[in-house]
């Protein structure tokens, strides 16, 4: 528990010079204790504050607060132009719940005031979270937060928060009274975290290692710091290197492995000892970790072609069919079955030592990803995430992509209950894997084929499990090590999965106020100008995936940097001296995009529709580099 008595101890520790790591660390671990160092401040049956591990507030759940309360501020700070807010602004009356959860009394209006005050030190400072948690909401859909009613789980993989309960199971002053807690948790980690060895996160007696369970319960603006200096210390400042690749004229489902974009940069990047991707050059409208020129395109690369390159690789791992082989669809995309088909999954039968370069290059790409910014559309199931945080995998992350592999478990242990109920089955000991193909559990001599006895039913539902838990553990491991060649694993502990992919893939979801915030419009008038009105009535109408292509088209990526970071700015102007049979043009190393002032707004969404989708290559504004054109790809350059 932390009060103000303690808090002022604390301060005094902690501002008496170096000399004082021991102490901090001492109290920093005391702050993680779930047993209470001093009595409640005011009633007796007010333990709201006794310890963070408390028996009504999992981490789980704690995890799912802090979540919770960023999108609120987020959404509040635009709504209303805070510049900080108090636990009061985060759970107001407008919520509706009253929930009973708790065994204790609802702490009253004035405890919530006085634990505010203990924790005065520590205001949510909206400015900076805003630019670096989670991604910006409109006020309206954060009041109607899918966070509130329980653990969004979007891909299904988490635990039951809090034992099942939901944020709108709590009392708002029981929430309120939570959120100071954690809220001065951070404020002594703010300060003792540079004290701390992260390296020892693995020691379950160190100071790290109760920092790493409780990551959740951290803003992320308190990791933001420490993330962003350790990503400049760590900087090669080498040149980085040039890259020439033909793309051809085959889309991505329908190349050879060795024509992939993928495997041309495998060729010429995959030796990290020649190139190191820590190097990061600031050109154009973003920083890129090589220079990309597209054989038989024109163009030169000040960001863009670097975006593009990125992006080609994307579509390469995941399309189907694919030739790279390296991700496969996850079994509920494969069967279409259940949730999250859109997930992919690495390839647990791919071995060979030329495949494990393969991978480890993979993670070295998504290392450089946040390196520069640049978000690789990955869809990877929550338990690769997980795997490359060092978070323990369980069967509900497996379920979330494989919702047969679920229903078999259920059914065996259903079936365990008498003999004849398991005879019935016919379980062998041959089951199926993630990618679909058959393997066998039976690891020395025996017929696999060979149904399983009921003696053997529990060893045989643990191997299951155990075997689909680590099916992908190698190929992940490679991954894990490509990443951290390229980023240091130093920061590994504090982040947790969602955090890692956030950093990796950006925000799937592309909201339109957001974009609208970071584009400048060019135009007499700014955005009352009439093709700026036409323009975002016309994006308003686009689904996610109209949007993502729209980002393509202008800037080379489907997605946006969480917070937007890099300060990008979507340039839209005029293209004058055209009419409505013209098509509008992008340019992407510098997030711009030239627009015909169309006559209608259905004009312009047909055209704009049109060359989002169909515009791949870069347009031939001067003589191609490396190869000549043939007639007829003259002939498609010059339509478009």
């Amino acid at each position: 528990a932390i009060h103000s008595q303690q808090q002022q101890q604390q301060q005094q520790q902690l501002h008496r010079g170096n000399d004082s790591t021991g102490e901090a660390k001492s109290l920093l671990s005391e702050s993680f204790s779930s047993t209470p160092t001093n009595q409640a401040v005011t009633h007796e049956h007010y333990d709201w504050t006794m310890g963070l591990d408390h028996t009504i507030w999992s981490h789980s759940t704690d995890s799912l607060l802090v979540r919770y309360a960023t999108e609120r501020a987020v959404s509040k700070v635009k709504d209303k132009k805070m510049t900080s807010l108090h636990p009061s602004d985060l759970f107001d009356e407008e919520e509706g719940a009253t929930g009973d959860c708790d065994s204790s009394p609802s702490p009253s209006k004035e405890e919530v005031l006085l634990l505010s005050k203990q924790a005065s030190t520590y205001e949510l400072s909206v400015r900076s979270q805003s630019q670096s948690l989670l991604p910006a909401l409109t006020p309206s859909s954060a009041a109607q937060s899918p966070l509130w009613g329980g653990d969004v789980g979007e891909q299904g993989g988490d635990e039951a928060v809090g034992g099942g309960k939901k944020l709108s199971d709590f009392s708002r002053a029981g929430l309120r009274a939570r959120f100071c807690v954690i809220r001065a948790l951070n404020e002594v980690t703010r300060h003792a975290l540079p004290l701390v060895d992260l390296t020892r996160y693995e020691d379950q007696h160190d100071t790290a290692h109760a920092l790493a369970l409780s990551k959740g319960r951290l803003a992320q603006n308190l990791k933001e710091d420490l993330f962003r200096r350790s990503l400049e210390l760590t900087r090669d400042h080498s040149e980085v290197p040039e890259v020439t690749a033909n793309r051809g004229t085959l889309t991505a489902d329908k190349r050879k492995a060795d024509k992939t974009v993928f495997h041309q940069l495998f060729k010429c990047l995959g030796d990290l000892s020649k190139h190191s991707l820590r190097a990061v050059d600031k050109r154009g409208s973003g920083r890129q970790s090589w220079v990309m020129t597209f054989e038989g395109e024109g163009g030169s690369d000040y960001g863009g072609l670097f975006r593009d390159s990125v992006r080609e690789v994307c579509c390469e791992l995941q399309c189907c069919p694919s030739s790279l082989r390296l991700l496969v669809p996850c079994p509920n995309q494969r069967m279409g079955l259940g949730a999250n088909q859109d997930r992919w999954v690495p390839n647990p039968a791919l071995r060979s030592r030329k495949h494990m370069r393969m991978f480890r290059f993979l993670g070295s790409l998504m290392g450089a990803s946040v390196r520069t910014g640049s978000a690789m559309e990955l869809d990877l199931a929550s338990f690769v995430w997980k795997s490359l945080v060092g978070e323990n995998c369980t069967i509900g992350d497996l379920e979330a992509v494989d919702e047969q592999f679920g229903q078999e478990i259920a059914m065996l242990r259903t079936a365990s209950a008498s003999s004849e109920q398991w005879n019935a089955l016919g379980t062998t000991w041959r089951i199926r894997g993630v990618s679909g193909r058959r393997v066998s559990l039976r690891a020395g001599p025996g017929d696999s084929a060979a149904p399983v006895a009921y003696q053997e039913r529990e060893g045989y539902i643990a191997a299951y499990i155990a075997y689909r838990l680590g099916e992908c553990a190698v190929p992940i491991a490679a991954i894990r090590e490509g990443f951290f060649e390229v980023v240091p694993k130093l920061v590994l502990p504090l982040l947790t999965w969602r955090e890692l992919e956030s950093r990796v893939c950006g925000n799937a979801m592309i909201d339109t106020q957001a974009l609208r915030s970071i584009t400048e419009h060019n135009l007499p008038g700014k955005e009352k100008h009439p093709l700026a009105v036409k323009f975002w009535s016309v994006v308003e109408g686009f689904t996610n995936d109209d949007r993502a292509a729209l980002l393509a088209f202008a800037w080379g990526r489907r997605r946006l940097p969480p917070g937007n970071k890099g300060g990008m700015h979507l340039k839209l102007e005029i293209l004058h001296g055209r009419g409505d049979e013209a098509l509008p043009e992008a340019h992407t190393c510098f997030f711009a995009i030239d627009i015909p002032n169309y006559s209608t707004e259905e004009v312009l969404r047909q055209k704009l529709l049109y060359a989002i989708h169909n515009c791949r290559c870069i347009d031939n504004d001067f003589v191609a580099r490396g190869v000549a054109l043939h007639h007829g790809e003259e002939a498609l350059l010059e339509e478009r």
